[in-house]
């Protein structure tokens, strides 16, 4: 019985540590999308290419020409 409860506390934690990457991921992608705003001058589009699928356009930075 013991051995079944270390067991099911292990996978608990393991579930918890999966959602944590996954929540810091999804952070990265608004950090991009902002940064990517900021340096280019223009939003980022999201277009429904499928059911399912979804594309995310972000665009780089703008050149600066010297004059």
């Amino acid at each position: 019985m013991l051995t079944c409860c270390a067991a099911a506390k292990a996978r608990a934690r393991a579930g918890a540590g999966r959602q944590a990457l996954i929540e810091r991921r999804g952070e990265g992608v608004f950090l991009i999308v902002n940064r990517s705003r900021e340096l280019s001058g223009r939003g980022s589009e999201y277009r429904l290419i499928g059911d399912p699928e979804l594309l995310l356009s972000i665009f780089a930075a703008s050149k600066e020409t010297e004059e």
